[in-house]
């Protein structure tokens, strides 16, 4: 069993990996997490580790401290490290029942995978079957993908203010195909906001990745109404 300050000290140490850019240390740590520590406490190194390590890579780049292949090789760094330590979050849910499936796309025109991944791998962890399409992803992919994925939920994140359009594109097409009552629709990443998933009719807005998951959770416990 770990105790507080072990978790802690491998926090920071992530979160160092992760801003040094150093994808080699980011995997070799994943690795080890999953030998060192529970599935509860490896939620809690995605969250307080590798996410808040992205997150301060993302203000960064938001600035113009950093730039978009430093962003892309981070965001590629954290979804490994994640696939080293998604399949113990699922072995830790003692094979629950499937909550329901969602599919995540970052929209098209937008590379972001920041936040998505994080999203994904902790859906896994809570119950959900996920489909994560990856990035620049245009709406008739992600909702061919929903039908043939039988998707509850759809997941779209934007990061650039210039890429918001997809978002209201996606969901006036579900509608246009009669299809927006199959599938809850939630709108996140750095360019969006609460308002902008009213105005553009979302069924709710993730401010971060433990907000995702919320309102994943009751999404999928409000199916059919």
């Amino acid at each position: 069993m770990s105790n507080r300050n072990e978790l802690q000290e491998f926090q920071e140490k992530v979160k160092e990996a992760i801003l040094a850019l150093d994808r080699k240390e980011v995997v070799q740590l994943a690795e080890k997490a999953v030998s060192k520590f529970m599935a509860p406490d490896l939620v809690t190194l995605i969250e307080k580790g590798f996410s808040e390590g992205l997150q301060i890579i993302g203000d960064k780049f938001g600035k113009g401290e950093m730039f978009l292949p430093e962003l892309v090789l981070a965001a590629k760094a954290m979804k490994e490290a994640i696939g080293i330590i998604e399949p113990k979050l699922v072995e830790g849910q003692f094979m629950r029942q499937s909550l329901g499936k969602v599919v995540l796309a970052t929209v098209k025109g937008d590379l972001h995978d920041i936040g998505k991944a994080i999203v994904g791998s902790l859906l896994t962890a809570r119950g959900f079957e996920v489909l994560d399409l990856g990035i620049d992803v245009p709406t008739n992919e992600i909702i061919s993908s929903a039908e043939e994925f039988r998707a509850d939920i759809i997941g779209v994140s934007a990061l650039l203010t210039t890429t918001l359009p997809a978002q209201r594109e996606l969901i006036e097409q579900l509608e246009k195909d009669g299809l927006r009552k199959k599938h809850k629709v939630m709108v996140g990443g750095a360019a969006t906001s609460k308002d902008w998933a009213r105005k553009i009719g979302a069924d709710g807005h993730g401010a971060d990745a433990n907000e995702a998951v919320s309102l994943a959770i009751e999404l999928s416990r409000n199916k059919g109404r």
